[in-house]
């Protein structure tokens, strides 16, 4: 539905981007949510429950791991959210100059320009390369500080448990039973955290989809008038 006008002004390669490219990734970020979240929701609740049923004083300590993930989480969104944009539109316009580079390779020969050609598509895939390395760094800082934080807590959940051992008010073996159970609400919490940068990279792109979706540049398809044939004659002298 988009007009003639929209599509003569935009580049075809950043249309091609969002097409392909975005879509993948909404997709990609879909399949991650229903196929993790479920086993992930399972197996906190068969560990919550039967540690609530055997020593509560245990619980509290696995909930204090919602909160620190949301706060790790809350750290790196505006970053994360922020090199995923910057590599989304790098890459846009990126894409568009290849795609205008391709259909006037035959002027750009014919002119000799294919020296200043190459020195723009050299900047153009200098600044993808320099911001998918922020991304691909941001990412990583993510993950390495969060697994780095769940260990800790990991760490403390066995000292915990370890002191009312001592203390006889716990066996060694629910020692480690809890510690088995705290251990799969880390593994699960973790795994739900490191969703976050596939979330941030599909959100992402259903905001470039948007751009498309929400334009006012349009027209009802199929409205165009058919024209009617024409004749024409040259009258003899």
């Amino acid at each position: 539905r988009l007009s003639i006008q929209y599509h003569t002004q935009a580049q075809t390669g950043r249309l091609l981007s969002k097409i392909m490219r975005d879509v993948e990734n909404v997709e990609q970020m879909m399949q991650s949510c229903f196929s993790s979240i479920v086993p992930l929701v399972t197996s906190v609740t068969v560990a919550v429950v039967v540690t609530a049923l055997n020593d509560p004083r245990v619980l509290w300590l696995y909930l204090f791991a919602v909160p620190v993930a949301g706060i790790t989480v809350g750290v790196f969104r505006q970053p994360i959210r922020k090199s995923n944009r910057r590599f989304r539109r790098e890459m846009e316009r990126t894409q568009a100059a290849v795609s205008e580079m391709l259909e006037m390779v035959p002027v750009t020969r014919a002119y000799g320009l294919s020296e200043e050609e190459a020195d723009r598509m050299d900047a153009l895939l200098g600044g993808v390369r320099d911001s998918g390395f922020r991304l691909d760094t941001t990412n990583s800082l993510f993950g390495a500080t969060s697994w780095v934080v769940f260990q800790l807590f990991q760490m403390i959940c066995l000292g915990f448990t370890g002191l009312l051992a001592w203390n006889k008010v716990i066996t060694a073996g629910e020692v480690v039973l809890y510690q088995n159970y705290f251990g799969q609400i880390v593994t699960a919490v973790s795994g739900v955290v490191n969703l976050f940068p596939a979330l941030a990279r599909g959100m992402e792109s259903l905001n470039s989809i948007n751009e498309i979706m929400a334009s006012g540049d349009e027209e009802q398809s199929g409205t165009t008038p058919a024209l009617s044939p024409l004749r024409g004659a040259v009258p003899s002298a």
